[in-house]
């Protein structure tokens, strides 16, 4: 698996992110732990991760992916 972790934009609850990135279809698990960040689990797989990081640029608008 890899991890990886996005900023997110100002302003932006965790409950919104969350909101968002499942009904972009991101049932991968999710961690909120700290304000300001969610980090997800993908297959180690670089379509795959190309395709989390997409989905999530696109379900927040401004996240950053900061690692995998």
């Amino acid at each position: 698996m890899a991890r990886l972790t996005f900023t997110l934009p100002p302003g932006v609850s965790s409950e919104d992110v969350l909101d968002a990135l499942y009904n972009a279809g991101i049932d991968e698990p999710i961690g909120v732990g700290v304000e300001g960040y969610i980090a997800i689990d993908v297959d180690e797989n670089e379509d795959e991760i190309d395709k989390a990081v997409r989905k999530v640029q696109l379900a927040v608008p401004g996240a950053k992916c900061t690692n995998v």
